[in-house]
């Protein structure tokens, strides 16, 4: 297994991943339940610079030339630049519906994952590599 820089181009498999991990809330966030829609629209976010889901902010456990896991981590004092991005991609989505928007997605948003001086990491390693195992 290698670990290294996630790459733009991997996107799709990226956006997967990260679904798998954080389930629901994704469907919250971006107020669907449909998987191809969750995938299209962290792919786009994956794919931006300096984004919470950004390539720029993860590594990637890549197995035979494939992604077996990933991790998020980034200073805590980057948190309220790295959602901006997130939270005006979320307001275009949502469009008229703010009151949904507001109920949604700024409580997930303003969650203190790390304090200003911390380092926040999030991984679904353990998750993926539990399914690659057939545990």
């Amino acid at each position: 297994m290698k670990i290294r820089k996630a790459q733009p181009e991997e996107a799709r498999e990226a956006a997967f991943l990260i679904h798998q991990a954080v389930g629901d809330i994704a469907n919250i966030l971006f107020s669907t339940n449909t998987d191809s829609r969750i995938h299209t629209a962290l792919a786009r976010l994956f794919r931006k610079h300096n984004t919470r889901v950004s390539y720029d902010f993860i590594d990637v456990a890549e197995e035979s030339h494939a992604l077996a896991g990933l991790a998020v981590s980034y200073p805590g004092n980057t948190i309220p630049r790295i959602n901006q991005p997130v939270f005006n991609f979320l307001q275009q989505a949502y469009g008229k519906h703010a009151s949904a928007l507001k109920t949604n997605v700024i409580p997930i948003l303003k969650a203190q994952e790390a304090e200003m001086d911390e380092y926040y990491l999030w991984t679904p390693w353990q998750y993926i590599l539990t399914l690659l195992a057939g545990v």
